[in-house]
């Protein structure tokens, strides 16, 4: 999970560098998670504790159609490849 040559305090001090990437994850998270109300907040805490790297939590969503029952079509973002470490 850590980078190579990188203790807990670099890697902090790099994720806090990279604060908007950090941010962009934790909410990409939040989002792909919304039943669990600390999410954003435990990510953000592990990034910037330096517990692990800004990829370690990387999240894509992709869309999937769906159907009414009255045959109305509409699509929804879901997560598909979620990581937690």
């Amino acid at each position: 999970m850590m980078g190579k040559g990188m203790t807990n305090t670099s890697l902090g001090l790099y994720n806090r560098a990279n604060m908007q990437a950090c941010i962009a994850v934790a909410n990409k998270q939040k989002h792909a998670n919304p039943s669990d109300p600390f999410t954003y907040d435990r990510v953000m805490s592990h990034l910037l504790g330096g517990l692990c790297l800004i990829s370690d939590y990387e999240v894509e969503f992709r869309n999937e159609p769906r159907t009414t029952e009255s045959g109305k079509s509409y699509s929804i973002q879901i997560p598909c490849n979620q990581k937690r470490p």
